[in-house]
């Protein structure tokens, strides 16, 4: 049984990767206590893996910053089509 500090714990998961890791060791305590079933662990790992692949892609982004509003452009000459 979870004593009430690992109940806490467990409902203010802390948003961020130690806190993803966290409640991640305390859900495989629990299923090594017989408390989740697998099929509850697998449900858990799997939104966890979806957690890891959005903040994956955000750091990807983070690598390729693009801001057309911000954006150096060579100065090309104007054409003069008054002629």
């Amino acid at each position: 049984m979870l004593d009430k500090e690992m109940v806490e714990e467990i409902k203010a998961t802390a948003k961020s990767t130690k806190g993803l890791r966290d409640m991640l060791f305390c859900e495989l305590d629990r299923l090594r206590r017989g408390e989740i079933s697998a099929k509850q662990a697998q449900t858990i790992a799997r939104l966890s893996d979806n957690i890891l692949q959005t903040v994956k892609v955000e750091m990807e982004a983070y690598k390729h910053p693009v801001s057309y509003e911000f954006a150096q452009l060579p100065d090309y000459p104007q054409l003069d089509n008054s002629k």
